[in-house]
Parts: structure tokens; C-alpha cells; sequence
């Protein structure tokens, strides 16, 4: 109850403003490391990924204003020189910023944490003011973990992946219902999976509770976008056709892939977890390649020299396109990709088997598929 209660006071503070006169989100804050230290700084408005950098002052004090129409995660970074196993920048600080509010930010040193194959980071080391849905996330996170252990104790074991979602979706239905006029409740449908017709279908009943005001935003918009792309791009249905430059500018369509099994698969060189991602995909490709497995790789990189060199790095041998224009990228339109890593894995006829398959269940997966293919 104390959670509904409080929610409720800070979704009042947090409905759309009308006729909104300043999209400027301020963040004053405070780094306890050395002064004059420059960290990286990324942040989405309107779909764009803005990329920036801080520099503390002499009292490690820094002001930094965001320029964005609707919430957004801010995140601060350093360059990873710590870890050769993990790939891509440290984000160290993760928190929600929103247009019209100054946020007081205090970060903490020490996150850097040692993991299993060396140092790591952490991203919770900071005290935050005057951002409504930063205590959202916090409260949410902390019923839905209540959630997730009482499940595990009624069952007696861990959850599978499936009992998992359920838990967290019936959480994310929850919070919608009880608060449809919270910004945070489009967060949440956004980052709801979609790689089965079940998830697509949970996905739309959830936006369907979501005030009018809200559906109207830009976050609301790509949502139901995306909805509707789903409709048209099931499970069960044929990918539709797609052209794009290969490294060498020659264009590639996906109908030359026609008898094999493929993933289409959307990263950039600067996306953390695209790059941690294709780890994994380079042990599935050279396990399954022989077997009629393919990847074609569409890179939302706009710097065409990094692009390369993440090929290189990663040792990437499959297929890589790209028109080097971000989230404008032609394919990544055209089948509403607004968040990477992404996936579709299609059957040798072009139907869509799965989408937004990662690590295991990508594994899995591929596992199915070709213990079948082997028994006929």
C-alpha cells in the first residue's frame, strides 16, 4: 500500500505538461573523484542518441543542461581501460532526468566492483534529488524483486525464463493500471520483450490502459508503432524484403539468404551490450554455420572507421550492411527497430521464427532448430 501511496504523489508531480515551454533539464552536480576529470555523457531525445561529455571544476562541481521533450535515462561514462573481456565504455551513473526540473546529483568513487573476469562497474553509486521517476524506478524495482522471490519460494525452485517475464509483466500490468497517466508506465511496456505473439499481444493490452495524453508523446507514438509493426511482422509471418551497402558498398538483399536459417541482427560499434552480445553470436556462427546458419549484421553506426574496427575486434565474419545513419538507418525503420541489440531469426523461407533472441535463449533456439533439421 505505502508503494501506492507514494507512486500516487509522485505521479501527480509527473503527468504530460501541455503546452510545455521548457525542455530544458538541468543537472547540477557533484563527482567525488579528482577535479577537472571529463566523463562521457549519452542521452536519447526524440529517438536520437545525444553523445557529450562533463567536465568536473576545481571542487569536482559540474552543470551540464539536457535539451529533451520527454524523460530520459542520463547516463555518465568512462572509458573502459580496465577490463579487456568487457567490451565498451563503464557507464558508472544511470538516472532519470525530466524536462523543467533541475536534478541535484551527488556521485560516489568506488564503482569499480571485481567480477568474475575482472573489474567491473557499478552503477548505483550516487544520491539523486528532484527526479520523480528515479524514485519510481527504485520503488518499482525493489516490489518487483519481492515479486520475483516470493514465486521462487512458493515453487521451490528458480524461475524459468517464461514464469520470470510473467512475474515482471503482471508487475509492469499493475503499475499501469493503478497509474495511467505515469510516464514510467510507457517505459516499462517499451522495454516489454516482444519475441512471441503472447508478448506482442501482452504488450498492446498494457498501451491500451495508457492515458490519451501520453499515448501522444514521442515515447507513446514509437510504441504503438511498434505494435502495429508487430501485427504486420509476426511470428509466423515472412520478413519483408530489405536492401543495404555491405562493407564494400555492395548491395546485399536479404532474399539472397533464402534456404538458410538467419538472423538479421541490429548493433553499433557503440552499443555496450550489442558488443558483449556478439560474443555470443560468434560461438553460435561457428557452431552452427556448417549447418545452414547465417547472420547478417545491419550496424546503426554513422562513423563508418569505427564501424570497421568493431567488425575487426570482434572478429565478426558474417555479412555487415549498414548506411551509416543511426536510428535513420533504412532496414531499422522499416521493421521499427528503436533499441539495440535486436534480432529476427527467419526460417529458409523467410518466416519469422523468433525475435529478440540473446544469450541463452538464443542458444536454445538454435538448438531446437538443428536437432530437428539432423532427425528428418
Amino acid at each position: 500500500m505505502r508503494f501506492v501511496i507514494l507512486i500516487s504523489i509522485l505521479f501527480s508531480i509527473f503527468c504530460p505538461a501541455k503546452g510545455q515551454s521548457n525542455n530544458k533539464s538541468v543537472i547540477k552536480g557533484v563527482i567525488d573523484t579528482i577535479p577537472y576529470t571529463i566523463y562521457f555523457v549519452k542521452y536519447k531525445n526524440q529517438g536520437n542518441m545525444i553523445s557529450d561529455t562533463v567536465a568536473l571544476d576545481d571542487q569536482s562541481n559540474f552543470k551540464y543542461i539536457a535539451t529533451i521533450s520527454e524523460p530520459t535515462i542520463f547516463n555518465i561514462a568512462i572509458k573502459n581501460i580496465y577490463n579487456k573481456n568487457y567490451i565498451g565504455d563503464f557507464v558508472i551513473y544511470s538516472f532519470w532526468i525530466e524536462p523543467e526540473k533541475t536534478i541535484e546529483f551527488n556521485g560516489y568513487k568506488g564503482w569499480l566492483i571485481n567480477g568474475a573476469r575482472g573489474l567491473i562497474p557499478v552503477s548505483n553509486k550516487f544520491d539523486i534529488k528532484n527526479s520523480s521517476l528515479d524514485s519510481i524506478e527504485k520503488l518499482f524495482n525493489k516490489n518487483k524483486l519481492t515479486a520475483i522471490v516470493t514465486k521462487t519460494e512458493q515453487l521451490g525452485r528458480d524461475l524459468t525464463n517464461d514464469e520470470l517475464i510473467k512475474v515482471i509483466r503482471e508487475q509492469s500490468d499493475s503499475f499501469i493500471s493503478h497509474h495511467p497517466n505515469n510516464y514510467y508506465g510507457l517505459y516499462l511496456i517499451s522495454k516489454f520483450p516482444d519475441n512471441t505473439n503472447k508478448h506482442l499481444n501482452d504488450r498492446n493490452n498494457m498501451f491500451k490502459k495508457i492515458s490519451n495524453d501520453l499515448q501522444k508523446t514521442y515515447l507513446g507514438k514509437s510504441i504503438l508503432q511498434k505494435i502495429n509493426i508487430g501485427k504486420i511482422i509476426e511470428i509466423g509471418e515472412i520478413l519483408p524484403e530489405f536492401q543495404q551497402k555491405d562493407t564494400t558498398s555492395k548491395v546485399v538483399k536479404l532474399s539472397q539468404f533464402r534456404g538458410k536459417y538467419v538472423l538479421v541482427d541490429f548493433w553499433a560499434s557503440w552499443c555496450g551490450p550489442c558488443r558483449r552480445e556478439n560474443l555470443n553470436l560468434v560461438k553460435a556462427y561457428q557452431k552452427y554455420r556448417s549447418q545452414g546458419f547465417e547472420i547478417i549484421g545491419i550496424s546503426l553506426d554513422e562513423n563508418k572507421a569505427e564501424w570497421l574496427k568493431a567488425i575487426r575486434d570482434d572478429e565478426l565474419k558474417w555479412t555487415q550492411l549498414s548506411d551509416l545513419k543511426s536510428f535513420k538507418n533504412s532496414v531499422a525503420e522499416q521493421l521499427f527497430i528503436r533499441a539495440i541489440p535486436d534480432n529476427f531469426l527467419i526460417d529458409p523461407n523467410g518466416v519469422v521464427l523468433a525475435k529478440g533472441l540473446r544469450g541463452d535463449n538464443l542458444n536454445k533456439e538454435l538448438e531446437r532448430i538443428f536437432k530437428s533439421t539432423k532427425s528428418r
